[in-house]
């Protein structure tokens, strides 16, 4: 009888099931754990693929949460690592399931694990399993030193080498525990750091407080726990979803009694450990000594994010407890010190909560909104839509209308999108700014809705979500202020917007300028005011010091006719601490009241909201007032999150919509419409209904209304908006790139984030944008100057299909042709030798060198430049290629628009082996072809500049002509980005020539189709050399000693040098050729 058949027989079937179904929760929890590992661990040897058999990727969300509990989990092993003691050391993860921790550790602290010994406990049958795994896998079994044996003097104790332990053990069991800590480990004289990752709970609250007291016998013990609570009771929706989730099959049973942080710190009092401390993982998400700035801006790289209220609630879900007996401490980190000051704050609340008459309106089942945005035309109708809905079929917006109000004409919202703003102004017109369908595909179309009819008007750049607005009135003129954002890179603005007489005005901030924030509450008070209330910030943290992320802001008009913007920070009046701290929150709505601003729901500092703090008022003389629904205790309460509030009275509004994705354990969706009132007597009660909306009903949109007579550069704005217009561009359309105007933040931004591109505006180039008109040029490069130019009968020059001539002509004969619009281009070369030389502006034409000037913001530029190249062209599109150094592109006359594409998309563009360049005409092919691409664009006008990252393809068409012609005119500076020796040996003129590790690569697959043609062509080599190309494409080592393994690491080997984003870039084109030739073999 083997060990797992004795450990069941005559267990009672009911725990048999329950036990099996425990085991069952590990499986999805590794899973999701190698999600984490294989995108961001890449540079870690890979220890969950051994215990899962095929990869799945998880959400962002799911990721970003298992990302933070791993976090967690190896900050506190680390700490004990680090602890200075004579005694030997042992770390045993109770309830361990197939968790790798301790060979993770092993080779991640090597130094620090010498005299540690890592015990794993759990289920024998899972016990068994996981033996099994490690002695087939090199990966795991290379960390244990010599070979392991079995105790037999103590079965459970079914693995063993000098520093692994693996116990076969049922935690209920708690003597047969206690038996194996004490004689089998022999842990009493030992240092002990116990784990309980989510584990414990799952066992009746007796046993786990049973386990617990058997872990605070050990002399030198310390407990880290880690599962879930429920910091605002059962009856959060969130809550309430994650208990039903577990509630299916494996119960979290020890949230019956221990439901919170103040339970589980008396909990662990009483079984007799001497200090306890506890926090939730939402706070130390927050806590920079947990984790630092670098750090959380790193984790963007990885993936597109911005679930961050699930993340937040899944975070706050969350606890963890760190335990000490009285001859153990813990190192003396910074963050575990903070988080004793974290845990009163979050387990008692002083809020005295006022009650508000709510009503509420059943919706159909299934019928469901979020992150929309609500319009009211009129006092009886709401028209909500765009966000996310619970049911496909619903339509991009529900209208809902009141009992008594007559019939109604509508014209449906121009968008349907998430985290737009739609701003209701003091002459009844909306405007709606902005928004996203995903965080890499952002908008900066706005809309105006007037006298019925949805109008386009000038774009708000650069395209933003998350951000937040607010209508004024200033100089008697209606308007919107708009504040904040995220942009497709993941940059936090921190512009401040006017909407005014038909155009955006970027404000100048005087005071005490906020951050930039997305998320944000910005709400009016009078006509030109009003307070600016939490967000987050880049790192998706709250910001933190003076004032706690509360800000009054005043309009003003100047003397010279610019508007600005005067902004203070204020101090609240409370009656206690935690609601001046959640005063500040994220993803929370507003609306005005007689009585003062009201501020509904989203998501605080100290995570999920109490339902006594969901509604705070924020009065006139800056005291604040908590308000609590006026429903039962036993009625579901509604999610404010994804909510949104039209505002009828006064003294009345409505919330619609609501909702979130609520972690792994489904989504919550508001099921009702509520009216809320302050008024404490009877008001008209008049009952909304619901109409679905029609994806069928009109749609009117104007072009964008001339602006009125103002600076050219307002003009140029709308030309350039009107040209990007998706109605009059055919081909590919990309998300706008980000535009950086103010200096220290362009220093900001090129120092820290050189792989993506951006536009950057306000930069000197010198007197070229003034002087180099046409004439000027030809005067003083020479009318007569030969002149070598790329000729064409078509406006779409391909390089690999040569359609066009090089010829020789003067220089001002080509300056006509320009200007006249012909399919002409000149791309600068070296006057001495061009062949051998790379062009240089200041070499080949000094005449016009002196004119240019490289801004001081782009020193490094300059310090590591390889050319600068004068670029003159007619109505030509430029072909689709990339450039494997950096470069800057500064444009002086005209505009283009630029189309480039992630380096991660090579696959898709048709880029043949070895070449840098595609026939693909990105202006002209059908985009529904490339939907899995991730392409950005930008329009640059004359005086700006846009940073290309290596290795990102691009394209260029013209976009508008020049004052004299129909010309452009641009100077190209290509630096070297990377370290000189990753570059190709020998000449490269052009700045183009692949990497060496691409040109080596290239051999390398060569030879291993050789080798495999001349010796093997049977399907399953076929198979092997597809296995090779996916080895490739995932940058992972292949194993073994068959032909082609030493080549493909061999490559892998290279690439190690390089910035992952290149690397992956070359990698991918290998392992497209491989297969390519793999097909042709």
């Amino acid at each position: 009888m083997t060990k797992s058949e004795a450990s069941l027989k005559g267990a009672p079937k009911a725990k048999a099931k329950q036990d099996e179904a425990i085991i069952g929760t590990n499986d999805y929890s590794i899973v999701s754990k190698r999600s984490v590992e294989k995108l961001y661990y890449k540079d870690e040897p890979e220890f969950y693929r051994a215990f899962v058999h095929k990869f799945k990727r998880r959400t962002p969300l799911i990721n970003r949460g298992y990302w933070l509990r791993m976090r967690a989990i190896e900050t506190v092993v680390k700490d004990f690592l680090d602890e200075k003691t004579d005694k030997s050391k042992a770390i045993v993860n109770l309830g361990c399931g197939y968790e790798p921790l301790a060979f993770r550790m092993l080779w991640k602290y090597p130094s620090q694990c010498h005299n540690v010994r890592f015990v794993d406990i759990d289920f024998p049958e899972l016990i068994a399993k996981k033996i099994q795994i490690i002695e087939q896998e090199p990966v795991l079994n290379q960390r244990l030193g010599h070979q392991p044996t079995e105790d037999m003097s103590f079965p459970a104790i079914m693995f063993s080498s000098p520093q692994y332990y693996a116990v076969g053990c049922d935690l209920g069991d708690q003597k047969k525990l206690q038996n194996v800590f004490l004689n089998g480990l022999k842990l009493g004289h030992d240092a002990v750091l116990f784990i309980g990752e989510v584990s414990i709970v799952y066992m009746p609250h007796q046993e786990s407080t049973k386990v617990i007291e058997i872990c605070g016998n050990i002399a030198d013990a310390r407990f880290c726990l880690l599962e879930n609570h429920i910091p605002a009771g059962a009856d959060h929706p969130f809550a309430r979803t994650m208990i039903d989730h577990f509630d299916k099959r494996t119960p979290l049973r020890g949230l019956s009694v221990y439901c919170n942080i103040k339970a589980q710190r008396e909990r662990f009092l009483n079984a007799g450990w001497h200090e306890v401390q506890a926090t939730d993982l939402w706070s130390l998400w927050q806590n920079d000594d947990f984790v630092n700035e670098t750090e959380r801006l790193s984790l963007q790289k990885f993936e597109p994010f911005d679930e961050y209220e699930g993340f937040a609630l899944f975070a706050g879900h969350h606890l963890l407890l760190l335990a000490t007996t009285a001859d153990a401490s813990f190192a003396a980190s910074c963050w575990v010190q903070k988080i004793t000051n974290m845990t009163i704050s979050k387990c008692e609340s002083s809020v005295n909560p006022m009650l508000i008459n709510v009503k509420m309106t059943e919706l159909p089942q299934n019928h469901g909104r979020a992150n929309g945005i609500v319009i009211s035309p009129n006092a009886s109708t709401l028209i909500h839509c765009g966000g996310s809905t619970s049911n496909p079929r619903q339509g991009p917006y529900d209208i809902y209308v009141c009992s008594g109000s007559s019939s109604i004409s509508l014209v449906r919202p121009p968008i349907d999108q998430s985290y737009s703003t739609c701003s209701s102004m003091s002459n009844g017109a909306f405007l709606l700014t902005g928004g996203r369908t995903s965080p890499i595909r952002p908008s900066e179309k706005c809309y105006l809705y007037q006298d019925g009819m949805w109008i386009s008007v000038p774009a708000l750049e650069p395209a933003r979500y998350r951000h937040c607005a607010a209508a004024v009135t200033i100089a008697d003129q209606p308007g919107v202020l708009v504040v904040g954002g995220r942009t497709v890179s993941g940059m936090v603005l921190d512009t401040w917007s006017l909407f005014l007489d038909n155009k955006w005005h970027t404000l100048h901030v005087s005071g005490c300028r906020p951050p930039g924030l997305f998320g944000a509450t910005l709400a009016t008070i009078g006509s030109d005011d009003g307070v600016l209330v939490g967000g987050l910030n880049e790192n998706g943290k709250f910001a933190t010091g003076q004032a706690l992320g509360f800000w009054y802001w005043k309009l003003q008009a100047t003397i010279a006719g610019l508007f600005e913007a005067s902004v203070s920070f204020l101090e609240a009046k409370n009656e206690g601490d935690r609601l001046l701290t959640n005063l500040q929150r994220f993803g929370a709505t507003s609306t005005q009241t007689s009585a003062g601003t009201l501020i509904i729901g989203g998501i605080g500092p100290l995570g999920p909201l109490q339902r006594n703090e969901e509604l705070i008022l924020l009065k006139p003389d800056w005291s604040v007032q908590s308000y609590q629904l006026n429903i039962s205790p036993t009625h579901p309460l509604p999610m404010f999150i994804g909510h949104s509030v039209a505002k009828i009275t006064d003294d009345e509004f409505i919330i619609v919509g609501g909702g979130v994705v609520c972690y792994s354990y489904g989504v919550y969706w508001n099921k009702e419409l509520l009216k809320i009132s302050f008024n404490s007597g009877d008001s008209e009660d008049h009952q909304w209904t619901l109409i679905s909306g029609s994806s069928k009903d009109d749609l009117r949109i104007t072009a964008p209304s001339n602006p009125p007579s103002g600076c050219q550069s307002d003009i140029n704005k709308q030309r350039r908006h009107s040209q990007s217009s998706e109605s009059t561009i055919p081909g590919i359309r990309g998300a706008q790139i980000d535009r950086l105007a103010d200096k220290s933040t362009i220093n900001k931004f090129l120092h820290r984030q050189r792989s993506l591109p951006i536009v950057l505006e306000n930069l000197d180039l010198g007197l070229c944008t003034e002087l180099w008109t046409a004439e000027y040029l030809k005067e003083k490069v020479g009318p007569e100057k030969p002149t070598i130019i790329h000729h064409s009968n078509s406006p779409h020059l391909s390089f690999r299909e040569k359609n066009f001539r090089y010829v020789t002509v003067p220089f001002a004969e080509f300056m006509d042709e320009a200007k006249a619009g012909s399919h002409v281009y000149m791309r600068a070369l070296s006057v001495s030798n061009p062949s051998r030389l790379p062009a240089r502006l200041s070499v080949d034409y000094p005449e016009l060198a002196k004119d240019f000037t490289l801004p001081g913001e782009l020193g490094f530029v300059e310090e590591y430049q390889h050319s600068s190249v004068l670029r003159i062209s007619g109505n030509v599109n430029m072909w689709l290629h990339y450039d494997v150094m950096s470069n800057v592109l500064c444009q002086i006359r005209g505009s283009k628009r630029i189309l480039l594409f992630p380096p991660k998309d090579i696959s898709l563009l048709e880029f043949p082996p070895g070449e840098t360049t595609s026939n693909l005409d990105v202006f002209a092919v059908d985009g529904t072809r490339f939907a899995n691409c991730s392409p950005m664009e930008a329009t640059l006008s004359a005086g700006e500049v846009l940073f290309i990252p290596a290795c990102w393809p691009h394209a260029t068409t013209p976009s508008m002509q020049c004052e004299d012609g129909n010309f452009s005119v641009a100077v190209n500076i290509f630096f070297k980005s990377l370290d000189g020796n990753l570059y190709a040996a020998g000449r490269d003129v052009y700045g183009n020539r692949d990497l060496a590790m691409y040109e080596n690569g290239r051999r390398d697959i060569n030879k291993i189709i050789k080798l495999f043609g001349s010796e093997h062509s049977t399907d399953s080599e076929t198979d092997k050399l597809l296995e090779f190309s996916e080895h490739l494409r995932n940058n992972q080592r292949a194993s073994g000693q068959q032909v082609g393994v030493r080549e493909i690491n061999r490559i892998l080997h290279s690439a190690s040098s390089f910035p992952k984003e290149i690397a992956n870039f070359y990698l991918s084109r290998l392992a497209d050729e491989l297969q390519m030739l793999c097909a042709g073999k």
